[in-house]
């Protein structure tokens, strides 16, 4: 394996420049991030940047519970998948930008990311159950018109105000949105059909 070139990501406040944990996708110059070296947190608060084009997944649960962390940009780099969970519980988290590849948001992906305020969803074809359940800074969301499916609890228990949905035929689970705000508001385009 001595082809294999080290993964780096950038960690703000921890050091210029950490290695992932990898492993090779076969036959490819391509990696699935696994996580990283807690140990190399400590007890600093860091922010994640992953802007490696050679990196195509996040495995699921890979930076679960990653209470440290407290922003993670995606958006220089390839990744087209990211695994369950794999941010859930980073609750210093305020800010999330996504991989402009990414083909759907998969389940509990920032469930209880509870200082999440901030993200901008790329054109993905899904949003997985729970994905944001419990992310309680979250008071407007925009649902991209690429949006096909908006799972079980997907947004509940936010804090939700504002939902934007700028597409027309996507079917949203009946919990979707249920525990945020009481005056919860939700922006449709009229020619929608119903959820």
């Amino acid at each position: 394996m001595s082809n294999i070139r080290p993964i780096i990501a950038t960690i703000a406040t921890v050091a210029k420049y950490v290695q992932l944990l990898v492993s090779a996708v076969a036959g490819t110059d391509c990696f699935v991030v696994k996580g990283l070296d807690r140990k190399l947190l400590g007890q600093r608060s860091a922010a994640l940047e992953i802007d490696n084009e050679s990196v195509v997944e996040i495995a699921a649960g890979a930076f679960k519970g990653l209470g440290r962390l407290t922003g993670v940009s995606m958006s220089k780099s390839k990744i087209r998948v990211i695994g369950e969970s794999a941010f859930e519980r980073c609750d210093s988290v305020v800010a999330m930008t996504f991989p402009p590849n990414l083909v759907k948001i998969p389940a509990r992906m920032c469930k209880l990311c509870t200082s999440l305020t901030s993200i901008d969803l790329p054109d993905v074809q899904s949003i997985g159950a729970e994905a944001f359940l419990g992310c309680r800074g979250l008071k407007t969301v925009r649902i991209p018109a690429s949006v096909r499916y908006i799972g079980e609890k997907a947004f509940m228990n936010c804090g939700l105000e504002r939902v934007v949905i700028e597409g027309t035929d996507v079917e949203i689970a009946a919990n979707a949105f249920d525990g945020n705000a009481p005056n919860l508001e939700i922006v449709r385009p009229p020619e929608s059909r119903a959820a």
